[in-house]
């Protein structure tokens, strides 16, 4: 056979978006095994309803080098409703060096 296809479905997510358009990703995967993982895990990954959020901080001086793209941090907000924190991972960082006050881009 020249390609495999794998589906994953989520009725819940069906349901609840009747609207949504259908995903479909192409791969090298040429293992019908391994092309359900992957499908598996693409859905699971975006049936999550995510954010993008810019958030301001200012840094301590050993933080400086720990926040960076790819980095997890947590986000508190009341005003978001991440007043238990939120999870979220940094997508990128323009940091004022001199006051060490950092806006983060941040998705999750």
């Amino acid at each position: 056979e020249e390609w495999r296809t794998v589906k994953s479905d989520d009725t819940s997510v069906q349901t609840a978006h009747p609207n949504a358009i259908e995903i479909r990703i192409d791969s090298m995967l040429a293992d019908q095994t391994a092309a359900q993982s992957f499908s598996d895990a693409r859905l699971t990954l975006y049936k999550t309803a995510r954010q993008m959020a810019t958030l301001q901080q200012w840094l301590a001086e050993d933080q400086v080098d720990l926040v960076r793209p790819g980095a997890v941090v947590t986000a508190v907000s009341g005003r978001w409703g991440y007043t238990a924190g939120k999870l979220m991972r940094v997508a990128g960082v323009k940091l004022d060096q001199a006051t060490r006050l950092a806006d983060v881009s941040a998705w999750g």
